[in-house]
């Protein structure tokens, strides 16, 4: 006698894809792109700086079908045959030298589980070609988990090809009556999320346009580093349990004047905050909350007079579960201890910045002139500007190297000196008898007294 206690087929995919949105499903098949790179490895000269080079992939979205084709080096049929199509990974040991951000085996599965029940995926790898069908027979049927391969001969490029042609209709109404609008919002959030993938030489394609990368810029004056004050931005990097760590935040663009515009120009609100990546993937895009330490620890709540403050913290590991990441890739695990030390960490980079736009809210011509000695750079490439001896070893925490910019400050007016000078001691009490009539009163008193008499007398003179 025994108990069955298999899931249901369709109870599994429909949780399965419950807690993941329709972006981040996409996100995940563009993933597992970059990922066949990576094992592939260049396939043109090596350029410093670009080991994406050569290689694209194309996302097609209309109201009945939905494709994404690659040249990312195919799915190797043993693979596929033993683990690309189980519902978890089992075998911990796979891709543990390569920086992937995939951990538990479920990403491409849900992603068409999400988009749809009618679905192809064609592979061409340099061991052999494949295609595997998911239709809605083998969904509905709880007996077979199975799904046959059909062995093809591979041709080149070599990639993979995933169509799905059975679309959802929420989805396939959401892609038909504003299909052109959602791809362009798509667009938008896969410039954000590729941003350094795409800087690196990869090529994404959203209904045959091409995305273009998102730039991280700071401000600063190398001046900074030789008067030991000046405009620079905030930068930490250390390594912890085999994760790289990397922050830098600082000033994007000039201070708001007074008579700005926030909703013109080049500055928005979309461009500040903290921007979170793991592995070269935007987890958080301009993040302005509490997950990135606004409005915690004494740091103040985002508004719009820190519109110029932006930066980004960037974890990378050959093992992708030492990331802090949540199981859908695109939200940070604010339970990782290593990402709540890397926090502390940004939350002095904001208090830096914040303290820095108090002093100089209104405009002056000192301010205009600080400013104006500053350059933009690529965020990333801030670090290598800063001398080895600016450096100071952080030994709490994750330890690892900080370098605080000494900000300017505002000049301060005196408004108070000290008066002090030497009298007979029985002028004093002279003074003292006429002024307090206190026997007690001590030389201090006595001055101050003779002082608010003369002061008196002077504004009654005027």
């Amino acid at each position: 006698m025994e108990a069955k206690a298999f899931p249901a087929k369709r109870f599994f995919v429909e949780m399965l894809t419950r807690d993941i949105d329709l972006e981040a499903a996409i996100l995940d098949l563009l993933d597992n792109c970059v990922d066949g790179c990576l094992r592939a490895g260049p396939i043109q000269p090596a350029v410093e700086g670009k080991p994406y080079a050569g290689y694209f992939a194309k996302i097609t979205i209309s109201q009945d079908n939905f494709k994404i084709e690659d040249n990312c080096g195919g799915i190797e049929k043993k693979l596929a045959e033993d683990y690309a199509f189980r519902f978890g990974r089992i075998d911990s040991e796979r891709d543990k030298d390569i920086a992937t951000v995939g951990v538990y085996g479920i990403g491409m599965k849900r992603a068409i589980f999400k988009i749809g029940t009618n679905s192809k995926i064609l592979s061409n790898h340099p061991n052999g070609g494949f295609s595997v069908t998911i239709d809605k027979n083998w969904m509905e049927s709880d007996i077979d988990w199975t799904l046959p391969m059909e062995e093809l001969p591979a041709q080149i490029p070599y990639g993979t090809l995933i169509e799905i042609n059975t679309l959802h209709p929420g989805i396939s109404n959401l892609f038909g009556n504003i299909s052109e609008s959602y791809a362009e919002n798509f667009s938008t959030k896969l410039q954000q999320s590729y941003s350094y993938i795409i800087e690196k030489g990869f090529s994404v394609y959203v209904n045959d346009k091409l995305i273009e990368s998102k730039h991280l810029k700071t401000l600063l004056d190398e001046d900074a580093f030789t008067e030991n004050e000046g405009i620079a931005p905030y930068v930490y990097k250390t390594t912890y349990d085999d994760v790289e760590i990397k922050l830098s935040f600082g000033l994007y663009e000039k201070l708001v004047d007074d008579d700005d515009n926030l909703t013109s120009g080049t500055r928005t609100k979309n461009d500040a905050g903290w921007t979170v990546i793991c592995n070269d993937r935007v987890i958080l895009d301009n993040d302005k909350s509490i997950r990135t330490g606004w409005g915690e620890s004494g740091v103040p709540q985002y508004h719009s007079q820190f519109i110029a403050l932006g930066g980004y913290v960037s974890f990378s590991a050959k093992d992708a579960g030492k990331l802090p990441v949540t199981t859908t890739k695109r939200n940070i695990d604010l339970e990782s201890p290593i990402y709540s030390s890397t926090k502390e960490e940004m939350k002095r980079a904001l208090k830096t910045f914040t303290d820095f736009t108090n002093w100089w809210k209104s405009q002056t011509k000192e301010r205009g002139q600080i400013q104006k000695k500053s350059s933009t750079l690529d965020i990333r490439t801030a670090a290598e500007k800063i001398p080895e001896n600016k450096w100071k070893a952080v030994r709490t925490g994750l330890q690892g190297h900080r370098f605080k910019p000494t900000l300017p400050k505002p000049p301060q007016k005196r408004t108070h000196a000290r008066i002090q000078f030497e009298k007979p001691i029985e002028e004093i009490h002279a003074v003292r008898d006429f002024l307090l009539d206190d026997s007690n009163a001590i030389p201090y008193d006595v001055g101050v007294a003779a002082f608010d008499w003369a002061l008196e007398q002077a504004k009654k003179s005027k």
